[in-house]
């Protein structure tokens, strides 16, 4: 919603989107930014291992990623998960896509 208020056309995946899938997605949509969030990992290896597919995948678009979410608050899992913005409220994810 923050997105869409400053005038951005949003795409929503919903929740537990594979990477790869959104992978694709991205690809095929070359968007200006993109935004993951995240409450819970039950497999830290599996995600961290298919979050750098994800990003390799899509490095040559240049495409800025946001992380958020419980998740992420942690320095450690932060460090694991690489990230253009490891936001911690919507507003930081407004003021960077400006």
């Amino acid at each position: 919603m923050t997105l869409e208020n400053d005038g951005w056309e949003v795409m929503n995946f919903g929740a537990n989107t594979p990477l790869y899938s959104l992978g694709d997605e991205v690809l095929y949509h070359t968007p200006e930014l993109v935004c993951i969030s995240a409450t819970i990992i039950s497999d830290y290896e599996r995600a961290a291992r298919d979050y750098h597919e994800f990003r390799s995948r899509i490095a040559k678009l240049k495409i800025p990623v946001i992380m958020g979410g419980r998740v992420f608050e942690n320095a450690r899992v932060r460090a694991r998960f690489p990230a253009e913005l490891h936001a911690e409220t919507f507003a930081q994810v407004g003021k960077f896509a400006k």
